[in-house]
């Protein structure tokens, strides 16, 4: 009886432990209000750099923060002394859900959930971008920027925060 148990016990953890999953990362996007997406873009052209915050929501709700402040990015930084730290502007609109939906599709087909992989250590110079989803409980996000991992979809990604920020264009001194 007891070879019998060992035996039962060592037989479903093998199977129980060789099981495999690879998951599509492309599937269709279930509409609900649990889906969101976060975008970190980040221009490094002028000086101070200039951030921008895209929170999607499943539900139609969208924040667009911009500005040079480090509170753009991260709602817990601490440096106070900081030149920029006034510079925050927030923007929040209301998109119908349907519409988000398609953005979220939009992105999961431009390959979002791909695992990347950083090949090369070149650096994108003029700007940075990072997104991070929770699209039907299935979660993204990489801390390296996605124009040296996926170029295309960092595109996609900067039409989609360009669609809800609108940059001033810099001013030149008039020459006299």
């Amino acid at each position: 009886m007891k070879t019998f148990i060992a035996f039962f016990c060592i037989l479903a953890a093998a199977v129980c432990g060789c099981r495999f999953v690879n998951e599509d990362p492309i599937f269709e996007v279930k509409e609900s209000g649990l889906n969101w997406l976060e975008i970190h873009y980040f221009n490094y052209r002028r000086k101070p750099i200039t951030r921008v915050k895209l929170h999607i929501n499943g539900s139609g709700l969208i924040d667009v923060r911009e500005g040079t402040s480090a509170l753009v990015s991260n709602e817990f930084a601490a440096n106070t002394k900081d030149v920029g730290w006034a510079d925050i502007r927030q923007n929040r609109l209301t998109l119908d859900p349907a519409e988000v939906h398609l953005y979220f599709q939009q992105l999961v087909d431009a390959g979002l959930f791909k695992k990347r992989y950083k090949w090369s250590s070149n650096v994108h110079s003029n700007e940075a971008i990072f997104a991070f989803a929770n699209i039907n409980n299935k979660t993204t996000g990489n801390q390296d920027d996605i124009w040296t991992t996926d170029p295309d979809l960092a595109e996609h990604l900067k039409n989609i925060v360009l669609m809800f920020y609108h940059p001033s264009p810099s001013r030149k001194r008039k020459l006299r």
